[in-house]
């Protein structure tokens, strides 16, 4: 087999074509070989890549195939070879491609601390901290964070920051109030999973 090509689409497959070299007689199938070769995104600290699968195999009667369920903005290679009822051939020329980008998965280990501040003071300050998405996707470009919180009786206090980092400090949190956190990462193309946490600021009261 030659001239190998390949359209990527959008959910991470991609639909691979070649052309049969029949000069020593026809092909009956075809017998593919993909190979996960790298994620071109930076991998983080304390990620299992055990869910990544680095191989395929695939036999078809055809001079094409799409191949599913492989890893967003990732690169990978095809070989082939054609199969008679004279044996096989040599594999093809290695082909390589690059899956596109997907949201990011969601940010880790979500959690607040709090400062310790004088209790007449009727604000406080917490800091949100997270550690990154195992399959960021793309390139990373930052996190947003988005803050909900009520208390009955009283107006609600929303906010919506974005971070590089992976804290971000809020020192205007409410006494009292119920709080809804969320982190999403976001890559060049998109965002991300949430992953959420519920905290309730210290009232600052006796107990």
């Amino acid at each position: 087999p030659y001239n190998t090509s390949a359209i990527i689409n959008d959910d991470s497959s991609i639909d691979v074509a070649w052309v049969a070299d029949n000069s020593t007689g026809f092909a009956s199938n075809f017998i593919v070989h993909a190979f996960f070769e790298s994620t071109i995104y930076e991998s983080a600290k304390g990620c299992d890549e055990s869910f990544v699968k680095r191989k395929f195999v695939y036999e078809t009667s055809e001079a094409k195939i799409k191949l599913s369920n492989l890893e967003s903005f990732s690169k990978y290679s095809v070989t082939i070879r054609a199969k008679n009822d004279y044996g096989i051939s040599d594999p093809s020329k290695k082909y390589f491609f690059t899956t596109k980008s997907a949201p990011p998965s969601q940010p880790r280990d979500l959690k607040i601390e709090f400062e310790s501040i004088d209790d007449e003071i009727l604000v406080v300050t917490g800091v949100v901290s997270w550690s990154p998405p195992c399959q960021l996707n793309g390139h990373f470009s930052l996190y947003t964070i988005t803050l909900n919180g009520k208390r009955p009786g009283f107006d609600d206090h929303s906010r919506t920051e974005a971070s590089s980092f992976q804290n971000f400090t809020f020192d205007d949190l409410k006494r009292g109030f119920s709080y809804e956190v969320k982190v999403q990462a976001k890559n060049s193309e998109a965002l991300g999973v949430p992953v959420t946490m519920s905290f309730v600021a210290p009232s600052g009261g006796k107990f």
